[in-house]
């Protein structure tokens, strides 16, 4: 049977800790949140493997710019698929 999990001092690895926003630099870091669509997060992730498979490392600004813009096309390319659907109808 499952347990209820509460938050708690047993159960501190899910409160964040004192330390971390010594470990976040918002100058380095960037500082701003970013809210994916389930297309756009699907291509981010695609993009960041991508990224780690051919250097190691990952841009997460460019993938996210990358991200968005593949989404976008897909909706577009998607849109114009159903107009050109519509026309034949007609």
């Amino acid at each position: 049977m499952l347990e209820l999990q509460t938050f708690s001092e047993k159960n501190s690895n899910y409160i964040p800790t004192a330390d971390l926003p010594e470990n976040f630099n918002p100058k380095v870091d960037g500082g701003d949140l970013v809210i994916f669509t389930k297309a756009e997060f699907k291509h981010f992730t695609e993009e960041i493997n991508k990224q780690f498979a051919e250097s190691g490392n990952a841009d997460f600004l460019k993938a996210t710019q990358n991200a968005r813009y593949l989404a976008e096309l897909d909706r577009r390319i998607k849109s114009e698929k159903s107009e050109i659907h519509k026309l034949i109808e007609v």
